[in-house]
């Protein structure tokens, strides 16, 4: 039998001439390409359970919700829940973000790697190669420490693996530590945000950047803590997490105070890439229009 859209002890019984003109009604309005009609009662074509409840001997009639019915408000049930999930992720992505518009167009294909070190030209190789085969690196959970002195192009790689993951309809967030920071402790004067909402968004994330993480060495214990909590929470999850970095992950494990036990299961599961260098910042610009 159908689903009835109404409690059975809720049932409005109606007299017999209201009966028979709702019987009428339904009869002559349903659409003979999903129901049909047998022996004056109506059934689903696909999955052939009742999509009226008819009982004449209590002058009751109504219509029901069959299998397919029920299947199909789940799933557009579960779409809109998908979609508000995913504009509430876009919405955080944004607002967490610390690209600024130089990266807006960043690609791999605009790297050089014109006199660039063996060194540096694998691990670029090895960055597009993550965001390529990112089905294995999703199961996997494996990340990247990206770390050089600064001008190296650690941001900029940063960016065009994000830009190519994004390609791919990844849901990914680009941010900084001191963003991180900021927008944690933004919500202790904050009535419609919480700390754990912005944790919690970070940590789902199927790909998290974390930019200059290294400026939370000298910061307080529970600024530290508070990235170690979200990096740990992604490796428990075995989301893959990018993070870019001046310094190596031993130095900043030896400067930053975060727990070596976080950071010696971070160096069992992530690939340390040294970039070595120009510094593209002091390089002479081109031709200027003033």
């Amino acid at each position: 039998m159908g689903t009835m859209t109404a409690a059975k002890d809720a049932l409005t019984f109606f007299s017999p001439e209201e009966y028979a003109r709702k019987k009428e009604k339904i009869l002559s309005s349903y659409d003979p390409a999903i129901e049909m009609n047998v022996g004056g009662s109506l059934f689903c074509r696909v999955c052939k359970q009742p999509t009226v409840y008819d009982d004449p001997s209590r002058l009751f009639i109504a219509r029901c919700v069959c299998r397919c019915r029920l299947e199909e408000e789940r799933r557009a049930k579960q779409a809109q829940e998908r979609s508000e999930r995913a504009k509430r992720f876009r919405e955080a992505a944004e607002k967490m973000n610390v690209l600024g518009r130089a990266y807006a167009g960043a690609g791999f294909y605009s790297i050089s790697l014109s006199g660039a070190e063996d060194s540096y030209i694998r691990a670029v190789e090895r960055c597009e190669k993550f965001c390529n085969n990112f089905d294995a690196v999703r199961k996997s959970g494996h990340g990247i420490w990206l770390w050089g002195d600064t001008g190296v192009g650690k941001t900029f790689i940063g960016a065009c693996m994000l830009r190519l993951l994004e390609k791919d309809g990844r849901m990914c967030i680009f941010t900084s530590a001191e963003k991180i920071l900021d927008e944690v402790r933004a919500t202790y004067k904050s009535a419609t945000e919480t700390a754990k909402e912005i944790k919690e968004i970070l940590v789902n994330a199927e790909v998290l950047f974390i930019d200059r993480i290294d400026e939370t060495r000298g910061k307080t214990e529970s600024a530290v803590q508070t990235i170690a909590e979200i990096v740990r929470s992604r490796d428990d999850d075995r989301r893959p997490t990018v993070i870019l970095s001046r310094v190596s992950m031993a130095d900043y494990a030896a400067q930053s105070g975060m727990d070596r036990g976080i950071l010696d299961r971070l160096s069992a599961r992530m690939a340390s890439m040294k970039l070595v260098g120009k510094n593209r910042f002091l390089s002479m610009p081109g031709e200027m229009e003033f």
